[in-house]
């Protein structure tokens, strides 16, 4: 019975980014535009990061 009720809580688990993942993929233009906003933002923050590092060091 354990088993039994685990598969479904771990199916939930699992299906849950997959939902989010399906609702993003379905206006994909602005999606696309503001993935890659984010990756660039991202980037951006972690070469200054590294910078800063540089100039302490």
């Amino acid at each position: 019975m354990s088993a039994m009720r685990f598969n479904p809580g771990s199916m939930d688990n699992s299906t849950f980014p997959l939902n989010k993942l399906i609702a993003i993929t379905q206006d994909k233009k602005v999606q696309k535009k503001t993935f890659y906003n984010d990756i660039q933002k991202v980037m951006v923050i972690r070469i200054k990061r590294c910078e800063s590092s540089y100039r302490l060091s």
